[in-house]
């Protein structure tokens, strides 16, 4: 499916990216587009992220609407130096969107917080992390 907002394709993959349907866990990313560099994609990114386009920075999905940015930090801080947690938020509302992006102080922190507290349960929901890519979308 192709969406021409982006913040409307980011609450898509939020909310799912991998929901269960007809028993099957579906997949929803942005597009790998041709000419990355392969699967990972390729070279440093703006942010001096690194090989294959991961960087220091992680999407959590799935957060309950009540999660805060203090309680996601000391979870996050669990794996590495947490340098900023931002809950996304609808602008009208204040309202969490249920994920946020999660910015740790290096690369190899951010991969342990995703080799290590992925699918860890934060207020009884399994929460789901991934590098983020500032090229366009989030990545597997």
């Amino acid at each position: 499916m192709k969406f021409t907002d982006t913040e409307v394709a980011d609450l898509a993959i939020a909310n799912l990216n991998g929901y269960e349907l007809e028993g099957r866990l579906i997949q929803v990313r942005f597009d790998r587009q041709q000419g990355e560099g392969g699967e990972g994609g390729a070279g440093a990114d703006a942010n001096g992220g690194g090989v294959g386009g991961l960087t220091d920075r992680v999407t959590v999905t799935n957060l309950a609407w009540t999660t805060e940015e203090a309680e996601l930090v000391a979870l996050l801080s669990k794996a590495g130096t947490v340098v900023n947690v931002e809950i996304q938020r609808h602008a009208d509302s204040g309202r969490s969107k249920g994920w946020a992006i999660a910015t740790f102080g290096s690369r190899d922190e951010a991969l342990n917080a995703i080799n290590t507290l992925n699918k860890t349960v934060l207020r009884e929901r399994s929460i789901s992390m991934k590098f983020y890519s500032t090229t366009g979308g989030r990545r597997n």
